[in-house]
């Protein structure tokens, strides 16, 4: 994981007749050794000083970057926490699918919960496609605001156990859900530059291990209390991550 990070730093000091640094790009890794040599006069000193906080850049960012540091960003650790709580969601929902169908609408078979499962899967891609160039027009966290809310209506309906009406409603909500992750990757890596956006790719990408655990949950739920209550669990997730697109993507910006 990157420790440390410059990005098109320059540095020119008050009386200076040149840059000190002039455009500066350096990524050192964990475990890396570093030899800085050059002549004198060649900047060693001003690069240090900006990497020991001794001095400020001209322009471009100089900052050490770690995952720590960037969870003091409130909109980056709340973007991770989206990410873990969609994608378990998403995966959850189409996991109890079939069955919750099968439960809801009468004489539906095995195989036609399947084909309905197909068709969910289907308006999921659509979905996708359809946002991407709105998403060119309307402020990403509005539209993901907007889609996770209605993600939620449409899973509290299914939660309502109004039989052919609720398959439908847990349907028609995977064409809202299909933005959710990589509109939430995204906003949770705004501001950062360089080798911080591989170390904050990285986290969100380990987030998807909530696809493994929400099923596991929501399952256990389904089986101890019916799988309505399972699906009513999605509602809360889903208002969490329409609540960062509004507004938790917006905390702490003012610190990039």
């Amino acid at each position: 994981m990157a420790l440390i990070s410059l990005d098109n730093v320059s540095k020119i000091y008050p009386k200076g007749t040149r840059p000190a640094l002039d455009d500066i790009n350096l990524d050192i890794e964990r475990g890396d050794f570093v030899f800085l040599v050059g002549a004198s006069g060649s900047g060693k000193t001003t690069l240090l000083s900006l990497l020991l906080r001794e001095e400020e850049a001209t322009s471009g960012t100089a900052e050490k970057v770690s995952f720590g540091s960037m969870l003091k960003r409130p909109y980056f650790a709340l973007g991770v926490l989206a990410e873990f709580i969609f994608i378990g969601l998403q995966v959850a929902g189409m996991s109890l699918f079939s069955t919750f169908a099968m439960q809801q609408w009468p004489g539906m078979t095995a195989g036609t919960a399947a084909a309905y499962l197909s068709i969910l899967s289907l308006l999921f891609t659509v979905g996708r496609f359809v946002s991407t160039p709105i998403m060119a027009k309307v402020d990403a966290g509005k539209l993901l605001g907007v889609y996770m809310t209605a993600s939620a209506v449409l899973f509290f309906v299914a939660f309502l156990g109004l039989g052919p009406v609720s398959v439908i409603a847990m349907i028609v909500s995977y064409l809202f859900v299909s933005i959710g992750y990589p509109v939430v990757f995204s906003l949770t890596l705004t501001g950062f530059q360089g080798s911080a956006v591989k170390t904050g790719s990285s986290a969100l990408v380990m987030s998807i291990v909530g696809a493994a655990l929400s099923p596991l949950v929501m399952s256990a739920v389904a089986d101890a209390a019916g799988i309505n209550v399972a699906l009513l669990l999605a509602v809360p997730g889903f208002l969490y991550v329409a609540w960062y697109g509004l507004f938790g993507s917006k905390l702490g910006l003012e610190r990039k």
